[in-house]
């Protein structure tokens, strides 16, 4: 079963006092002195972006937050959002909703298509003196309506190629990150279309943040989402300066800076990306017949990708 936490600023919960705490949590969650929860209880936290006064702005002009993360090797997923006051009526309240404990066969593919989920809950809802929350069935986590989505908006393909050459880089070099500057729904466009351009395998170590406030912590993932303010936006090159081996993708400014020079890494993005666009269903032939050995490496990859568009031959953009 899956496990679930709500975390917000109340007057009650699992901390029993006033604040920012726990709200409800299921039953393998309730123990706040058990070290993996604290561990997962440092994710829980919502900031808002330097730029973004919360007594200035409504919920729905605030980024949204989804996160896809490795906490001691347990997946987690959770969103993080503003929603407004507290319940004294004090601007800056945020509110969390994580799971864990998911499927087995729960990947990256199956948690983009939460992005906007009805699932996810933005508010407290419970009676006053009720701390629990049920554990939920996979048939519960209702996709939204990425999940509806069959091709990429034809404006993000080179973004999307510059995201598919980095990440295949990260696959098999280990650069540190991926930043991509650009409001948080644009973000989640380029990670689906990530996460439909390669095998499940490839995707095993990935995780991802539609927005990040801060960059510095160990617990930063793979592809994070910088949100572009309006008065000054974190330039590629001021993400840039956190991490030598970064790729910055900032749409903000259209510009890629630390994108490496890969030629097969760069074959393999034009070929998935355009079948992607397209909308094409060979794109799902191609990244079965990769499935179909037992490990991802650069050869493989490479050769699967000759071999197909031999048998396959299309423009490549």
């Amino acid at each position: 079963m899956i496990e679930q936490l709500w975390f917000t600023a109340s007057p009650v919960g699992l901390g029993q006092s006033p604040g920012w705490q726990v709200r409800a949590a299921s039953p393998a969650l309730r123990d706040q002195t058990d070290p993996h929860i604290r561990q997962i209880m440092a994710l829980l936290r919502y900031e808002l972006p330097a730029s973004l006064r919360p007594f200035k702005i409504t919920p729905s002009e605030a980024p949204l937050s989804m996160c896809w993360l490795r906490v001691n090797g347990e997946r987690v997923l959770l969103q993080r959002a503003f929603i407004g006051l507290t319940w004294d009526r004090r601007p800056g309240n945020t509110f969390s909703h994580l799971l864990t404990k998911l499927p087995a066969d729960f990947g990256a593919y199956h948690a983009i298509d939460l992005w906007r989920s009805t699932l996810w809950a933005c508010s407290d809802t419970l009676d006053p003196h009720d701390l629990a929350l049920p554990q939920l069935k996979a048939a519960q986590l209702v996709p939204g309506p990425l999940a509806a989505t069959s091709r990429l908006e034809g404006s993000l393909a080179r973004y999307l190629e510059s995201l598919v050459i980095a990440y295949y880089y990260y696959v098999f070099h280990k650069i540190q990150h991926i930043y991509i500057v650009a409001q948080p729904d644009l973000v989640v466009q380029l990670i689906w279309g990530l996460i439909r351009a390669f095998p499940a395998r490839m995707l095993a170590e990935l995780t991802f943040s539609t927005f990040e406030r801060y960059l510095d912590k160990p617990t930063t993932p793979t592809i994070a989402g910088v949100y572009p303010a309006h008065d000054q936006s974190p330039t590629a090159a001021a993400v840039y300066a956190l991490e030598s081996d970064a790729v910055v993708i900032d749409l903000a400014h259209d510009t890629v800076r630390g994108l490496p020079v890969s030629p097969r890494a760069s074959a393999y993005a034009a070929t998935v990306v355009q079948l992607l666009v397209a909308g094409d269903r060979r794109l799902k032939d191609f990244i079965s017949s990769i499935n179909m050995y037992q490990s991802a490496e650069i050869d493989v990859i490479d050769g699967r990708l000759q071999y197909y568009l031999r048998c396959n031959p299309f423009p490549i953009i």
